[in-house]
């Protein structure tokens, strides 16, 4: 990133003045390393907390993730707090999006077809 540790500032500024943030900032690349990695044991930890029903995975509640944001001290920073709660629902969706075509897909390939005990297709006996 280009303005580095300037940044929060000039985004602060930025919205002060009721003017655009630099594209440069808002469209920077998440840094690598450290943050990355925290950030997806953050969605690990938060993906627990999904209801799951009749074959359906629910989103992760905002209340989760606010909560967890208090817990490890995120929410008195205003740009971490609304970057990390941006952060974690955009993985969620794109969670979301991904394992409803792989449920999809899987209700497809089995339509019609009764699963046995073993999960093998159990076949209806022609009927004389």
């Amino acid at each position: 990133m280009k303005y580095g540790a300037n940044a929060k500032s000039i985004i602060d500024a930025a919205n002060e003045r009721g003017v655009p943030v630099p594209k440069s900032i808002a469209e920077a690349p998440l840094p690598e390393g450290e943050y990355q990695i925290r950030l997806f044991e953050a969605f690990e930890q938060l993906s627990t907390c999904r209801q799951l029903g009749m074959g359906a995975i629910g989103p992760i509640p905002w209340s989760a993730i606010d909560q967890y944001a208090v817990r490890m001290e995120i929410q008195d920073d205003e740009l971490a707090y609304e970057s990390f709660v941006w952060i974690i629902q955009s993985l969620d969706d794109l969670y979301l999006k991904r394992k409803g075509a792989e449920i999809e897909a899987e209700r497809k390939r089995t339509s019609g077809k009764s699963q046995g005990v073993r999960g093998t297709p159990v076949r209806a006996r022609k009927r004389h």
